[in-house]
């Protein structure tokens, strides 16, 4: 059986797959290289299909959606030794994902516990941005979803 990664049409983005020591993670970057980038990372027990009727939106607005997988999660490798899914672990695969794609003036939108594991640890200060300047609830996340603009 040969699974349709695009849910009947519901997912439509190219792979894209970064690779780390832990195994290969997917994420989807969707929109000009010059928008200005949104990174949105999932939380448990989901991963990033959670935000696909986000993405159209930004796409429009002229942004740049950035929807990775953490390890185990969607598309991304499903490694079988436990020590990989640490918080700590997933933080450090995640910051080196979004420090490879050089993003400057990103607003992170992070979903649950991906409020830790896209900060390096530190709520709220994604490592790929100097500071974060602000914290405010995203209009177009819902309420387990906050946001920060970062410069």
């Amino acid at each position: 059986m040969t699974v349709d990664w695009t849910f009947a049409g519901t997912w439509p983005y190219q792979p894209r797959w970064f690779d780390t020591d832990d195994g290969r993670m997917h994420y989807v970057d969707a929109g000009p290289r010059n928008g200005a980038p949104v990174p949105m990372l999932h939380g448990n027990p989901t991963w990033g299909y959670l935000y696909r009727n986000f993405i159209p939106s930004l796409m429009d607005a002229g942004h740049r959606a950035i929807v990775p997988d953490h390890l185990g999660f969607g598309r991304s490798d499903k490694p079988d030794r436990p020590e990989r899914y640490t918080i700590r672990r997933h933080a450090d695969r995640m910051e080196a994902l979004l420090e490879s794609l050089d993003l400057s003036g990103a607003t992170l939108v992070p979903q649950d516990w991906a409020a830790r594991s896209g900060s390096g640890g530190r709520p709220g200060i994604p490592s790929a941005c100097a500071h974060c300047s602000s914290s405010t609830r995203s209009p177009t996340a819902r309420a387990a979803t906050s946001s920060c603009r970062c410069h």
